[in-house]
């Protein structure tokens, strides 16, 4: 199968998932480049940024329509543009910058799915669908950027009702309390503060197609993670033999063994947890599950609690990992509220936020409104990210 890369970020081991599902990579580093290798090769998959030398890209599709086309779109954009871009413009799926390993071997598995069970037709559906929108209406719908983000005030409009009233549907609609349920209505990093600041004591299941991670705590820490997917991308032993730090491991051997023969292990344990843990405050999907029974014992090989400071990639994870649109989607309501930490309420480690955060940190204690911090600081300051913070934290009260 063949591949064309035509991203100026994508992630970075693409190569190495697209080499895993058997694919034999093209670097094209332009638009230009990309269409000169469409009209002499038959590429299966496309991934491609949604601007290429300054123009989009979302008219390739429909002319190449035999191809499976991955669409890469920056984290500032808003859930309304993916969401278009993938009803309308036919690219199968829509990733944000840069990609996460875990969401493009998703997107992958996906497609791989669709081609065994002959459902590409969806693909080939698709681009009829868009053909008979352009033919039906006077003003066909437009393909351009702004076209897209027009659409975030309807996404993100802010309720008529009162303080209380939004809380209470800040708290169904992203941060609903359970065991079990999805990460589109239990965001990651809710339940991430509520194991590690609970001190819990359990598995943590994170299913999605594909993949599936486990993330195992003892008393609040993470001690253990373990990785499954078809291809055993994943798995830790894959992952140190991809880094150089072990050879292939014998036949028969097992993950337990592995790791208690590996030297230093604990701290290559910890890098490749957290590398995947932080991949996941990337997810707008996954069903989720927590259960406190078959626990694996934590062993010598495993990492200490300070090795993987729960504050340390909560903070990252926010501040670094999430896409701009993950926050806004819940931060944008509070436009219209006084912002007031609660008493006696222990905050994050500032040791851990960026130094904007802390500025930002320090005007939410002061009292000051989230539309008065949007007018004192520069766009590149973590505003919306440490209201965010605080209200995944259960640390903020939204007064009217």
């Amino acid at each position: 199968m063949l591949a064309a890369l035509a991203s100026q970020t994508p992630c970075a081991n693409a190569h190495a998932i697209l080499h895993a599902f058997g694919y034999e990579v093209f670097d094209c580093p332009g638009r230009a480049a990309l269409e000169e290798l469409l009209e002499t090769k038959v590429m299966d998959l496309v991934l491609c940024d949604m601007f290429l030398d300054d123009r989009p890209s979302a008219d390739l599709p429909e002319r190449y329509a035999d191809t499976a086309w991955i669409a890469c779109i920056d984290r500032t954009c808003g859930w309304a543009l993916g969401a278009e871009l993938h009803r309308l413009s036919g690219f199968c799926d829509v990733l944000y910058m840069p990609v996460a390993e875990t969401e493009l071997f998703a997107s992958l598995w996906a497609i791989s799915q669709m081609r065994e069970t002959g459902c590409l037709m969806e693909n080939t559906a698709r681009h009829a669908e868009f053909r008979w929108m352009k033919k039906t209406y006077s003003s066909p719908p437009s393909v351009t950027l702004e076209h897209y983000v027009e659409k975030l005030d309807d996404v993100f409009a802010v309720p008529e009702s009162g303080s209380e009233d939004y809380a209470s549907s800040l708290q169904v609609q992203f941060f609903r309390p359970g065991d079990s349920g999805f990460l589109s209505q239990t965001q990651f990093a809710r339940l991430w503060y509520r194991i590690t600041a609970g001190g819990m004591t359990g598995l943590l299941h994170l299913i999605r197609q594909g993949l599936r991670i486990t993330l195992c705590f003892e008393s609040g820490s993470l001690y253990d993670v373990q990785a499954r997917d078809p291809l055993g991308y994943f798995d830790i032993r894959s992952w140190c033999n991809r880094n150089g730090i072990s050879q292939s491991f014998a036949p028969g051997q097992s993950r337990r063994e592995f790791l208690k023969a590996l030297p230093d292990a604990a701290s290559h344990i910890a890098k490749w947890a957290r590398a995947l843990v932080l991949e996941i405050f990337t997810w707008s999907e996954a069903a989720f599950d927590w259960q406190t029974d078959n626990l694996p014992p934590r062993q010598n090989f495993h990492p200490t609690p300070d090795m993987l400071n729960a504050q340390e990639i909560l903070a990252e994870g926010i501040f670094k990992q999430m896409p701009v649109a993950f926050v806004l989607e819940v931060t944008h309501s509070c436009l219209s509220y006084f912002l007031k930490l609660k008493d006696n309420m222990t905050g994050l480690d500032h040791a851990f936020l960026p130094p904007q955060a802390i500025e930002v940190a320090e005007s939410v204690k002061k009292g000051d409104t989230l539309p008065g911090m949007l007018a004192a600081y520069a766009a590149d300051y973590p505003v919306h990210q440490v209201i965010y913070l605080y209200l995944v934290m259960g640390q903020l009260d939204l007064i009217a």
